[in-house]
């Protein structure tokens, strides 16, 4: 099963829940990004299939990407990206940036959904409500 989490104001949050709820049923849990994606405690920075596949086993959850500048990481190469893919039982992709932001409204090259995803979900911030869109 792959799960692409596009939108704003949660997407972190919601790939972590997902994250810890697929882990707690024994599942193996890999964690991406098609755009980019804040660096955290305990992320594999590298694009080598083996260290993925040692993380998967030791901790059962591997957030992965490349790294970039200014404490982020971006997507993965495609081919890298496809053969984790089957080293999981699930992969969650972060799949859109909104810079903090509650609500985005996507540009027409966004959200990037890989195009093996077998499920989208769609988050936003509910404390924009209420505020004037600027």
């Amino acid at each position: 099963m792959i799960i692409a989490v596009a939108g704003s104001g949660g997407k972190t949050t919601r790939v972590h829940k997902l994250a810890q709820y697929y882990r707690s049923l024994g599942k193996k849990v890999f964690v991406t990004t098609t755009t980019h994606m804040g660096l955290e405690p305990g992320m594999v920075l590298s694009e080598n299939l083996k260290d993925i596949r040692q993380q998967l086993e030791k901790q059962h959850v591997c957030i992965c990407g490349s790294p970039v500048k200014e404490g982020k990481i971006a997507s993965l190469p495609e081919e890298i990206y496809k053969q984790a893919c089957q080293l999981a039982d699930i992969v969650l992709v972060e799949a859109d940036g909104s810079k903090h932001m509650p609500v985005k409204f996507p540009a027409a090259h966004e959200p990037v959904i890989p195009e093996n995803v077998n499920e989208i979900q769609v988050v936003m911030g509910l404390h924009a409500i209420g505020h004037p869109f600027c």
